[in-house]
């Protein structure tokens, strides 16, 4: 299937001045030698919809560098960067897997030899420290707190223990 880019050559016509390099754009994603379950296809498809074809356009995929792939992440780190939720970051976990399609495409890229070497490689990005203690207290001073509600002022310990309880978590 031969996509085209608005007004210039097909992105793989051999009259492409830029060696048969396809655009941002239209750079297909190379998972037809890899199994790739149908649902992560769908959110690498989505995330180029909606993220990375309005960033780099019919840029030439040989034209992405290390500080153009580092801008990418700052704006979709930025509010604004979630197309769904407006005004919002995208999330990392988004991000970590649109990242992936990029370095695919680019290793594909890389392998074709039109770049000598991935950016990806190069770039400067982790993603956000997953917090898997949201309360503020730990397991122990939680139960030293309940304990000593229980002994100080038994009524205050049951809104204690509905809140420990209930998963609220406060705000940031």
């Amino acid at each position: 299937m031969e996509v085209t880019n608005p007004g210039r050559v097909p992105a793989l016509d051999p009259r492409n001045p830029d060696r048969r390099a396809p655009s941002c754009a239209t750079a297909r994603l190379f998972f037809a030698l890899n199994a790739v379950a149908p649902t992560t296809l769908q959110n690498y498809r989505s995330f180029a919809v909606q993220h990375r074809l309005p960033f780099f356009g019919a840029m030439p995929i040989t034209s992405v560098d290390v500080d153009l792939i580092e801008s990418f992440i700052e704006r979709k780190r930025a509010p604004g960067g979630s197309v769904r939720l407006e005004g919002k970051p995208l999330a990392d976990s988004s991000l970590k897997t649109g990242l992936l399609a990029l370095r695919l495409i680019l290793r594909r890229v890389v392998r074709r030899r039109l770049i000598e070497a991935n950016p990806m490689h190069e770039v400067e990005w982790r993603v956000s420290p997953r917090f898997d203690q949201v309360g503020p207290f730990t397991g122990r001073e939680l139960r030293a707190i309940l304990s000593a509600g229980d002994r100080l002022e038994p009524e205050f310990s049951v809104m204690l223990r509905l809140w420990a309880q209930s998963g609220c978590v406060p705000v940031r």
